[in-house]
């Protein structure tokens, strides 16, 4: 396991995020943050939504999406989703656990969680769902100065929306906040 990777697990285990019964709380939906374990360099993936969808079109996101209720569990939503979109089977996944609930704007109270998978894995994008795969440097994302944070007033409500610094395509709103809050919670780069 490359050194970047094996520090992170180390960190995010030591400083417990949340209590582990995610279940307790209605959700709307769950996420899978997805490391691709390099040798020399881990990397996070993510996909682009496909451009005809409804809602978030084109947009940046983490592989998952909206509970079904035949799903056992948030983690199962989120292993569930993941294969839909991008084909990766639950069983090539090694979980490193939950993360904290988000809250959209559009009031979706989501579930993210953490893992990560060998460098050879298959990826097969479902095009009704996802426009594109891509992959980032993990050493990058956990790098709180990677963000910027910029208020955005809708409404007469002033709220902070995070972008990630040089990605391409852009990585912001709730993608960019979940991975904001995950490098500041496990603080392997000095302020």
């Amino acid at each position: 396991m490359n050194s970047l990777l094996a520090q992170f697990i180390t960190r995010y285990r030591l400083n417990a995020m949340e209590n582990p019964d995610h279940n307790a709380i209605p959700h709307s939906a769950a996420v899978l943050l997805l490391i691709i374990q390099h040798p020399q360099t881990p990397t996070m993936l993510f996909t682009q939504r496909s451009y005809h969808l409804r809602h978030h079109a084109g947009q940046v996101a983490f592989p998952g999406g909206k509970r079904d209720p035949s799903d056992a569990s948030l983690l199962n939503t989120a292993l569930r989703e993941t294969y839909e979109e991008i084909g990766i089977p639950a069983d090539k996944i090694t979980l490193i656990g939950p993360l904290p609930t988000i809250n959209s704007r559009a009031g979706q109270r989501v579930k993210p969680f953490i893992g990560y998978v060998a460098p050879n894995i298959t990826l097969t994008a479902n095009t009704d769902e996802v426009a594109k795969i891509f992959q980032l440097p993990l050493a990058m994302l956990l790098n709180p100065h990677s963000y910027v944070a910029l208020p955005i007033t809708r409404h007469h409500t002033t709220q902070t929306c995070h972008f990630l610094r040089h990605s391409e395509p852009m990585v912001w709103g709730m993608t960019a906040t979940i991975l904001y809050r995950l490098s500041q919670h496990v603080a392997m780069f000095p302020e």
